[in-house]
């Protein structure tokens, strides 16, 4: 399994994508890898489905393995992981019933509910890239 560590906001978060590791126990996997005895560990796991062009689907879990609401910490990290495999600067992350619009500026993500109302606020997390590998699991 190939993942992306990032911290965001104090927590990290281990992004994968469902092309590296096409699997359907991500609770299992969440838990196995966010643990301290990994050699990984994590504060998240966050999983992303590529739709097409700049569109995602991401599921998040908590480091047990329960599913996770997705709030801007694991966005902002997902966003990162993605401006560095896909080149996107701007993405579109489908999670839980809701999209969020996302801009990354170096190491700044914007985050913006999808579509954008009036009490859609802009929020800027600081995203720092920690590594990349792979991982038998």
């Amino acid at each position: 399994m190939r993942f992306s560590k990032l911290r965001a906001e104090g927590h990290s978060h281990i992004v994968v994508n469902t092309i590296d590791c096409p699997h359907d126990d991500w609770k299992r996997l969440a838990a196995m890898f966010c643990a301290e005895s990994s050699g990984v560990s994590g504060d998240g796991f966050a999983v992303l489905s590529h739709r097409g062009r700049a569109a995602f689907d991401l599921l998040c879990f908590e480091p047990d393995g329960t599913p996770a609401e997705t709030d801007a910490p694991p966005a902002a990290c997902a966003a990162l992981s993605i401006r560095r495999r896909y080149g996107y600067q701007r993405a579109l992350l489908h999670s839980n019933g809701r999209a969020y619009s996302t801009q990354v500026t170096g190491e700044t993500v914007s985050l913006q509910p999808w579509p954008a109302g009036e009490s859609a606020s802009l929020r800027k997390v600081r995203v720092t890239y920690l590594l990349e590998g792979e991982l038998i699991g």
